[in-house]
């Protein structure tokens, strides 16, 4: 990942300016992790917007993964990237739209932002 991207993500999710949504990259004024990059870049390369649509918010015509653009620019190997095992008993990788979509037990963005730092 981009080591310049990554400190602008994490310290984007620990500012406490995003509102936490699920389901989807964005929710009216609550944003999934994803959707904090999205934001990011949208504010960064002045490039890209949020479009509502009818089955809900679009950026760059994605509702649920990241755009290519978004992707190719934080230097991500995928669209949902993967985060290792986060704990010993865990035997697979979850990928950070589950990670911020999970109920229980709940991840908040500074959860998030601290797995991020360590794993991408």
């Amino acid at each position: 990942m981009n080591s310049t991207v990554k400190r602008l993500w994490v310290r984007a999710l620990r500012s406490g300016k995003y509102h936490k949504a699920t389901g989807e990259l964005r929710r009216e004024n609550a944003f999934c992790c994803l959707g904090v990059l999205c934001d990011l870049y949208r504010l960064k390369t002045k490039k890209g917007s949020w479009e509502k649509k009818s089955s809900g918010w679009k950026f760059l015509g994605r509702g649920g993964a990241l755009p290519i653009a978004v992707q190719k620019w934080a230097k991500l190997e995928s669209r949902d990237p993967m985060i290792l095992p986060l704990t010993m008993k865990d035997t697979g990788s979850i990928t950070l739209s589950g990670l911020n979509d999970m109920g229980s037990p709940v991840y908040s963005f500074k959860d998030i932002a601290a797995l991020i730092e360590k794993h991408l």
